[in-house]
């Protein structure tokens, strides 16, 4: 299975990712594999989005080869492509829901993060827009948090 098959590409990702795949899984996991420079070279990150404040990140390697570092972003998605490599399947559990702010005024309807990422493809939103996240645990039933925290990124305070 090739990545292409199961890995969308995020075309124009948040500055500092050179660029960035994602792919969410049935159990509701979403992973993204990403490439930014680093002293020189490309790094390749993984993050997973386990539905909690913060993800797991992790270093897949680095290099200042192009080669390698596409060989390494096929290991990454080839290791989420595999069965079992997510776990079992959520049972019961919604799929986390957004609200943003409408470029003409007014908050939108509710949305998921599949339609947050064709919002940014369009145009229609940005990578500096804050989004609203349905959350059940959180006192008023949701918060504002940027968007790329919300679709997984890795924020500063993440320590990358």
């Amino acid at each position: 299975m090739t990545p292409a098959s199961v890995w969308t590409e995020v075309v124009t990702p948040p500055k500092p990712y050179l660029y960035a795949l994602r792919r969410s899984l049935p159990n509701g996991l979403h992973v993204l594999v990403l490439t930014e420079e680093a002293a020189g070279k490309l790094q390749v990150l993984s993050c997973v989005d386990h539905g909690t404040p913060r993800g797991t990140v992790t270093n897949e390697g680095e290099s200042a080869n192009p080669a390698e570092i596409a060989n390494l972003i096929a290991q990454t998605c080839d290791r989420w492509n595999t069965p079992g490599s997510a776990g079992t399947a959520a049972t019961g559990r919604p799929q986390q829901q957004y609200y943003y702010g409408k470029p003409d005024g007014g908050i939108s309807a509710k949305v998921s993060r599949a339609d947050l990422f064709e919002l940014i493809d369009q145009g229609l939103i940005t990578w500096d827009s804050q989004v609203w996240e349905d959350t059940e645990s959180l006192a008023e039933s949701g918060r504002w948090r940027p968007i790329t925290a919300s679709l997984g990124f890795p924020q500063k305070n993440d320590g990358v």
